[in-house]
């Protein structure tokens, strides 16, 4: 598919993230393999929609519902067809004939790296050693491609170890002409972010939370370009290291513009696990933290990448 296609395709996914959640609560129906002792068999699961985490692309023609529970429901539909089942405003969302076993019709992951239970959660790790954690790093062209942050690290139930070096962009996402530091909601600034080409060197990348990142890294589909970073990475890469090298004086002080534009407070892609429409955010350069609506207050962005290092 050309790159802009798939700019767009990803875009409208973000565009038409929310429209459904503003309605009424309904019931989600879908195909689950079940193992009993007589073999496995396939039955017929109900959710709800305030049980749903998040939604999002992996194909053109595969996309994901995940619950709060960690459950992913991989669905043979394009995500703007399975918008268009849940903006319905009555009636169960029926999503049996599209679910089951032979879903997704992607490749399936690696299970040695899939997040399967028994896996280790990402905790810091340590630096790479020829980096001091506040160096800059440059591509070839002389282009600073970050900020070195730290490194976090994960261990599957198998014993394999994944080390992640963390780098944040050299300033603050920018409005689309690149103008300009945007402060803006956490839907528009993923929506910005998502638009951005070669922009210190790489792509932004849609993830609009926490686990749909995270698994992108475990599952090897994280193609390396800037996101939002999580609330982790926020407090124990970015906020912890503020003032060590060229991040030393590089956040945002506060400047009381108001009650809903706080641009010295960063968002995260942390949601809230008791209101998903609350996202975490940080004040760096005083440590006050908070959750605030994703589509009303504004707040700036730094964006982040990870790079898996050599084994």
């Amino acid at each position: 598919m050309p790159q802009d296609a798939v700019k767009n395709f990803k875009l409208q996914a973000v565009e038409k993230n929310n429209s459904w959640r503003s309605g009424p609560v309904r019931d989600v129906i879908y195909s689950k393999k079940v193992e009993d002792g007589y073999g496995c068999d396939f039955c017929q699961v109900t959710t709800d929609t305030n049980k749903v985490l998040s939604d999002y692309s992996r194909t053109e023609d595969v996309c994901v519902l995940e619950l709060i529970s960690g459950e992913k429901i991989y669905i043979a539909l394009p995500i703007n067809d399975l918008y268009a089942r849940l903006n319905k405003n009555f009636g169960a969302v029926d999503l049996s004939d599209v679910t089951g076993e032979s879903f997704p019709t992607e490749k399936r992951p690696n299970p040695q790296m899939h997040g399967v239970k028994g896996d280790l959660p990402f905790v810091e790790a340590r630096p790479r050693p020829d980096l001091k954690i506040g160096d800059q790093v440059y591509n070839d062209e002389g282009v600073c491609t970050g900020i070195y942050i730290g490194a976090k690290e994960r261990t599957d139930k198998y014993g394999l170890k994944q080390v992640f070096d963390l780098y944040a962009a050299p300033e603050d996402l920018t409005n689309k002409q690149g103008k300009k530091r945007l402060v803006a909601t956490f839907n528009k600034s993923v929506e910005v972010l998502n638009q951005k080409e070669n922009w210190h060197g790489y792509d932004g990348e849609c993830f609009t939370h926490e686990a749909a990142f995270k698994q992108a890294l475990i599952e090897g589909t994280y193609q390396g370009g800037w996101v939002i970073p999580s609330k982790d990475i926020i407090l124990e890469n970015l906020c912890k290291n503020k003032n060590k090298g060229a991040l030393a004086g590089m956040f945002k002080e506060y400047d009381g513009l108001g009650l809903t534009d706080l641009s010295s407070s960063y968002w995260s892609c942390t949601h809230s696990a008791s209101d998903l429409d609350q996202v975490y955010n940080l004040q760096i350069r005083t440590n006050q933290k908070d959750y605030n609506s994703k589509d009303h207050f504004r707040l700036s962005t730094r964006p982040i990448r990870a790079e898996l290092r050599p084994s």
